[in-house]
């Protein structure tokens, strides 16, 4: 089997609703200040974003600890995501009755959670973070047990291999306690609201999750937006709308979809992207504008 090496931080299947009908769209490089035309597969990707290199370890061992680990088990769930998001695209339109639920089932809830924990614990920022050992795991007994057993099946590797496994906690559902399942676990307690752009386009990037504590919301709850097409976005928090509206759309004018795209060129967000993406270069060209 071939090695995916092109790997996504931003889904493909995610970015293709921001596509126009050329299959093409529109990204602002934040770096260079300048506006590219591209698409969905060329886009939010790195080499081997996800490999761990296996370092001090026999070469028979290969060059990565398990190759492919972290991409397949991300592949293995995209399907069904599309799917959730098909289903969201055909519900939410524009005679849609307002007091309609969005998702009919526990199980469609947990799957919109699992979608947004993937794309917050995907980015390169939190890959970076989880390339190197955390604490300290190194000194403890487990760490100089499995050292000194490699070391003597003359294997090796065993920095890699706890980085490696240190990616699972961080990125995967796989365990317990991992970041994914506390993620979800926090938006499980969390309104959520869609809502349809009846004027102008929602914007994305490749940090398509704002996510954070919000000081309008009780200490410890969290705000979270998250455009899912460039006419729907959901909004997670426990405002009083958000009571009233839970898994329910609410249509929105052109001014409230604006205010929503200049999160994106706030500041403090602005650190974390590499690209702001669009459906045409005039809506993106209209934001850039207003920067200078």
């Amino acid at each position: 089997m071939c090695m995916t090496k092109n790997q996504h931080y931003v889904p493909r299947f995610y970015l293709k609703n921001f596509a126009n009908s050329c299959k093409c769209l529109y990204a602002y490089n934040i770096k260079d200040k300048r506006i590219i035309s591209t698409t969905p597969e060329s886009i939010c990707l790195e080499n081997n974003l996800y490999e761990t290199e296996l370092k001090d370890a026999n070469e028979k061992m290969g060059k990565y600890v398990i190759e492919n680990d972290i991409e397949n088990k991300f592949c293995k769930h995209e399907g069904n995501y599309n799917k959730l998001i098909e289903k969201i695209k055909s519900i939410c339109v524009q005679n849609q009755n307002e007091d309609a639920l969005i998702l009919n089932s526990s199980d469609e809830k947990e799957l919109l959670y699992s979608l947004i924990a993937n794309l917050i614990v995907r980015n390169p920022k939190n890959i970076g973070y989880l390339n190197n050992l955390q604490g300290n795991i190194r000194n403890s007994g487990e760490y100089q047990t499995i050292d000194n057993m490699l070391k003597q099946m003359d294997i090796g590797g065993t920095e890699s291999i706890f980085i490696a496994a240190q990616k699972r906690v961080g990125l995967t559902e796989d365990f317990e306690n991992s970041v994914p399942k506390i993620i979800t676990e926090q938006l499980r307690k969390t309104n959520f609201t869609f809502y349809y752009a009846l004027e102008n386009e929602f914007l994305t990037s490749d940090v398509p999750i704002i996510f954070g504590n919000d000081t309008y919301l009780p200490r410890n709850d969290i705000g979270l937006y998250f455009a899912i097409t460039p006419k729907i976005a959901i909004i997670f928090g426990n405002y009083k709308i958000s009571e009233n509206k839970r898994n329910r759309m609410v249509k929105i004018k052109g001014k409230y979809v604006d205010s929503f795209n200049k999160i994106f060129f706030d500041e403090n967000n602005l650190k974390f992207q590499r690209w702001i993406i669009g459906t045409s270069e005039e809506i993106l060209r209209k934001y850039t504008k207003e920067m200078k």
